[in-house]
């Protein structure tokens, strides 16, 4: 029961992200805004190769099914990735008319 419930709250958060960035396209009128914004977040959060690289734990590349169930937020990638998409549409969109 608890595992149950706890899916379906992460299940709807990751959703509630997803339409977070759908508002973000919506008030900016641009899907590349929110893109560069969370491109610039993965930049910030990523340990890159300073100093401190060696202390964090990275688990790029191989995620576990079950860590994507049980995130709260979709992948960052993924959301870029779909807001690209959207523009694309966008553009087709503009340039048919």
């Amino acid at each position: 029961m608890l595992l149950s419930l706890t899916l379906l709250v992460r299940a709807h958060s990751r959703r509630r992200e997803l339409a977070a960035d759908d508002r973000a396209v919506e008030v900016t009128g641009d899907p590349a805004a929110p893109a560069r914004a969370l491109r610039r977040i993965r930049r910030a959060t990523d340990p890159g190769g300073g100093l401190f690289a060696t202390l964090y734990v990275s688990g790029e590349g191989d995620e576990h099914p079950l860590t994507r169930l049980l995130s709260t937020h979709p992948d960052v990638n993924e959301r870029i990735d779909r807001l690209a998409d959207r523009g694309r549409r966008q553009r087709r969109r503009i340039e048919v008319r």
